[in-house]
């Protein structure tokens, strides 16, 4: 391109070529070029610069920085965001034509002018808050007033689906910032490498990125709260219940059904790496919800038989969890986690409590391999509650086989060891 500027520039000089000039943008369909003639220019300056070239460049010179600083005026009757790709693109031309001028006139501008051109141009953006690094104002006022409609929102009941669709809009945003600055930089000449370091994003980006995290633990909070209204587990699980049962409680079908239709949507509208948060935050809420509720001053004992609901309420949302995160893709991208593992806590206390030998709890190396996920504390607190509804852990069933006989020892052993750790 600059080869080709060259010969065009020499072709005019000696007058044997076309007056007009075009330039390929880059990354631009191909028929694109932009064009400027320069036959006012060029007709004028050569003829009169002999009788008086200070008077002629003193006279250019003066009406360009008065162009310049018109065109550097930003229009307060079209918002920043529908005016900028103008906007810009007609410094950039502006830059174009003095610095062919400089090139081709033969002394009508000098290189010191053309670099005051240069500087007024950057204090003008400087003075309106658009330096690069910061050169979007805009953007930052359209981000706050949607910060501040979010908050509100939140406060007067929003819901599940309008604070995802927030969310969502606050990451476009974000991805707008990036467009802007490398469609910024093309217009004006700048190497696109030079603003994807990220030193040169947007100020407003910095602010949406905070905007987005508050955003996502606002929609978090609002479907862990849809989640507790499923999981009142003090009042839907029979804690002394005398029957085996070998199927999932009803309200854990809801928690999936509900789960499904979140993380159906989220897949819709937000990047993977937010269904990933807010699927690990729902799923680390519900096993939370598991162990609090062992602990709980409500139930004052609970038996193995419901312990066995509720190691079949785990396996029905740990198998919803394992195929979500496969379908999603999400387990191409954490290789490292899963969702079943925001679920470790209550599904390594359901597996003590469902232990032949529950003493091995008191074994560091085996409590680090298989229950590095339990407090010592809620675990104390828990198993003493652990009691059958005749003479104690295991009652009714230690006189059925030597087997519970020998779990309930092996509770009883690890409930004075805890006791005496604590």
């Amino acid at each position: 391109m600059i080869e080709r500027q060259r010969k065009a520039e020499e072709l005019n000089i000696s007058g044997l070529g076309d007056t007009g000039y075009s330039l390929d943008v880059e990354e631009l369909d191909e028929d694109y070029v932009l064009k400027f003639d320069l036959t006012p220019l060029s007709g004028i300056s050569h003829p009169f610069l002999p009788w008086n070239p200070r008077a002629i460049r003193e006279y250019y010179y003066k009406n360009r920085l008065l162009q310049l600083n018109s065109d550097l005026q930003i229009s307060s009757s079209i918002p920043f965001v529908e005016s900028y790709q103008s906007y810009l693109a007609q410094i950039a031309g502006y830059f174009i034509v003095e610095d062919r001028v400089f090139r081709t006139s033969g002394g009508l501008l000098s290189a010191d002018q053309v670099e005051t051109m240069w500087e007024t141009t950057v204090a003008k953006w400087h003075h309106m808050g658009m330096k690069w690094g910061q050169f979007s104002r805009p953007w930052i006022i359209a981000e706050t007033n949607t910060t501040s409609f979010f908050l509100k929102s939140a406060s007067d009941g929003i819901t599940v689906s309008q604070a995802m669709q927030i969310a969502a809009n606050i990451t476009f945003l974000e991805r707008a910032c990036d467009f802007f600055l490398q469609h910024a930089a093309q217009l004006c000449g700048i190497p696109v490498r030079s603003v994807e370091r990220p030193q040169a994003s947007l100020t407003a980006k910095a602010v949406l990125k905070t905007s987005r995290d508050a955003a996502y633990l606002a929609l978090l909070k609002l479907v862990n709260s849809k989640l507790d209204e499923f999981l009142a587990l003090t009042e839907i699980i029979n804690w002394t219940s005398e029957e085996i049962s070998q199927n999932n409680s009803e309200y854990m079908n809801e928690v999936v059904l509900y789960l499904d239709s979140v993380f159906s949507t989220a897949l819709q509208i937000l990047p993977l790496d937010a269904l990933y948060k807010v699927g690990c935050g729902a799923l680390e809420h519900i096993s939370n919800s598991i162990v609090a509720a062992f602990l709980t001053n409500s139930v004052k004992r609970f038996n193995a038989n419901a312990v066995m609901v509720i190691n079949h309420d785990l396996q029905v949302l740990e198998n919803f969890a394992e195929e979500r995160f496969d379908s999603t893709g999400l387990s191409e991208i954490y290789k490292e986690g899963s969702f079943r593992s925001c679920l470790i806590e209550a599904r390594q206390l359901i597996n003590l409590l469902s232990s032949s030998q529950p003493e091995n709890f008191s074994n560091l190396v085996i409590r680090e391999k298989s229950y590095n996920a339990l407090d010592h504390k809620k675990v104390a607190s828990i198993i003493e509650k652990f009691k059958d509804s005749a003479d104690g852990i295991f009652g009714s069933l230690s006189t059925r086989n030597t087997k519970t006989s020998s779990r309930k020892k092996s509770m009883d052993v690890l409930k004075k060891r805890l006791k005496d750790f604590n």
